[in-house]
């Protein structure tokens, strides 16, 4: 289901696609839920996450196995309820579309934490690593800390991806 409503969404996405490599952002290629309660539209049957935030108004990636509705009809599917620039960002949707990388790598590649967000669990991690790698060393003190916290087998398979 790729839904996309007005409002800045198509802009944000557009955004943090470009910051994002070339080869890298080829092999995404999620379908997209923007500006809805996900559950209300019967997106996935979980309401809340294993931290208690609702998935009604948190930014999250609905995998297949997390979807209702016949299987040939589910596709991983990055989901965006609240409104652009209410705490919604393109870092946000990167961070996101590193979930939808993690994925389709098979969930095997883990990274070691660089924020307190990705010590929640190794999905986390991976994909804080990724968007930290994409904003890359040339930030404020804060990003850059994180990105030179990204351990050389994560940042080496990065790399790879990208050349």
């Amino acid at each position: 289901m790729n839904r996309v409503k007005l409002g800045g969404y198509g802009e944000l996405i557009a955004l943090a696609r470009r910051q994002i490599p070339k080869r890298i952002d080829e092999r995404l290629d999620p379908y997209w839920f923007c500006g809805t309660d996900p559950v209300f539209a019967g997106l996935h049957a979980h309401v809340d996450a294993d931290d208690g935030r609702s998935y009604r108004d948190t930014a999250h990636v609905s995998y297949t196995h997390n979807m209702l509705g016949p299987r040939d009809r589910r596709h991983t599917t990055v989901v965006l309820p609240e409104r652009p620039g209410r705490g919604l960002n393109w870092f946000v949707v990167v961070h996101e579309l590193g979930h939808v990388l993690h994925e389709r790598l098979g969930w095997k590649p883990s990274a070691t934490p660089v924020s307190a967000y990705a010590a929640r669990d190794h999905w986390e991690a991976f994909a804080e690593a990724f968007a930290y790698w994409v904003v890359g060393p040339e930030q404020p003190a804060w990003i850059r800390e994180a990105y030179e916290r990204i351990d050389p087998e994560t940042r080496a398979l990065f790399d790879g991806l990208w050349r």
